[in-house]
């Protein structure tokens, strides 16, 4: 995707009307935010495109695609990859989820990669997103991969990978995420980015950890 103009979420912040800079670091962490807040997506936002496909340890990453359905569905229909993602998901569910990953690249020239092998069996899923939180634009980072993957450091390779797409792109201040207490696994990786806890999240009966990774100084 092209012709989209670069931004900072300062100079996001601005268009939007938002005024202020970051919280203070001790409010942020006594933060909670509601689902409804971090679901929506910030309005009129465009951003430097995103590079469509990468390769990071052998895997190959692509901008999802209508076509992607199925290899959705191996990961969306595994209880284990999904244990901490709001459940199993039905077809319908990953279908409407597909459409909406397809008009956010549309609309924001970022959101979800889907991973697969050498071979072309699918790994799993990345994604750059926007979302908001109270009175500013942030950019989520995210990853999921199918079981007979884990332990390999894929996670945090390809984490790290997105982190620095958005760096080198100057796509925000920081990157977000978000991991529910009990999912260790993606925490760590996190951690060995340098995501720090910066609040809680209200979510789907949940109370999942926000974590935030600076970009710029």
């Amino acid at each position: 995707m092209a012709g989209y103009p670069a931004f900072s979420a300062r100079g996001l912040r601005r268009s939007l009307g938002i005024s202020g800079g970051r919280t203070p670091a001790r409010e942020q962490v006594r933060l909670r935010w509601s689902a409804e807040v971090w679901d929506a997506e910030p309005e009129e936002v465009v951003s430097p495109s995103l590079p469509e496909e990468f390769t990071v340890s052998g895997l190959v990453a692509r901008r999802v695609q209508s076509t992607d359905l199925e290899d959705l569905r191996r990961v969306d229909s595994d209880p284990r990859v999904m244990e901490t993602l709001g459940g199993v998901r039905d077809r319908d569910a990953t279908a409407a989820d597909l459409n909406y990953d397809l008009e956010h690249w549309d609309r924001h020239g970022l959101g979800i990669y889907l991973v697969k092998s050498a071979r072309g069996e699918p790994v799993g899923r990345v994604a750059l997103q926007c979302r908001t939180l109270p009175g500013r634009p942030e950019v989520d980072v995210a990853f999921s991969l199918r079981p007979m993957w884990w332990g390999r450091g894929l996670g945090t390779a390809l984490a790290r990978r997105l982190a620095e797409l958005a760096r080198d792109s100057h796509l925000s201040e920081s990157l977000v995420a978000t991991a529910e207490p009990a999912n260790l696994a993606s925490i760590r990786v996190l951690e060995k980015l340098g995501f720090t806890a910066d609040g809680q999240l209200q979510r789907s009966g949940t109370t999942r950890t926000l974590y935030r990774l600076p970009l710029e100084p």
